[in-house]
């Protein structure tokens, strides 16, 4: 069942995956346990089918609840507890909750730049804290976050996974969006020239993305 709703996420069929995913996560509480790492497993998975909807609020409180389970375990400075803060971070960030938000994705880049600090996923939660920060209208602390963050991204762009490649363009839009906030047209427009190169060469990914 589990296999099932993954394959129906990965193909973007939300409705079909949804009940699935719900069931296998009610199945596994009671077998396991809240606290279990496959009963987590299965909460991640529930909480992805909610966020491809763009039903964020539905995913918000599986994330919580995953986080609070794996700080019960791990040491906040590991990469368990970092992805479970990013990924509630992220999940934050697009309902607009850019305080909390910012907290959680700094906490998260704080342990990914110790223990991962030349992977891509390090990049991409810099890249997020800097739109935390856009939305607080936190310009000149989100600037470098955002380039180092894109850049980042760009020289590792070979190792990221073909699902993922979306996250450059995320990225670049982030840019734009920062400079059109602070009405600098022309490095607004730059950065965009840059966004509409990618957009002709990258074909957009159906599956899943960190």
């Amino acid at each position: 069942m589990t296999n099932l709703a993954a394959a129906y996420r990965a193909a973007g069929r939300w409705s079909d995956a949804l009940p699935l995913a719900r069931e296998v996560v009610d199945r596994q509480k009671v077998r396991r346990g809240g606290e279990d790492s496959i009963t987590l497993s299965s909460m991640a998975l529930l909480a992805g089918i909610h966020e491809g909807s763009k039903d964020w609020s539905q995913a918000e409180p599986l994330h919580r609840e995953r986080l609070a389970a794996v700080r019960k375990k791990n040491a906040p400075d590991t990469p368990a507890v970092a992805v479970v803060e990013f990924a509630l971070g992220r999940n934050l960030l697009a309902q607009q909750k850019f305080a909390e938000a910012e907290s959680l994705l700094r906490a998260a880049l704080a342990t990914r730049e110790q223990r991962l600090p030349e992977d891509w996923l390090t990049f991409n939660a810099r890249s997020l804290l800097g739109a935390a920060l856009v939305g607080q209208k936190r310009f000149t602390e989100a600037e470098p976050l955002l380039i180092s963050g894109f850049e980042g991204m760009k020289a590792r762009e070979e190792k990221i996974p073909r699902a993922a490649k979306g996250r450059l363009k995320d990225a670049l839009e982030r840019l734009v969006q920062l400079f059109t906030a602070r009405n600098e047209p022309e490095n607004a427009a730059a950065w965009q020239k840059k966004l509409d190169a990618l957009e002709t060469t990258q074909r957009p990914a159906t599956a899943p993305q960190p």
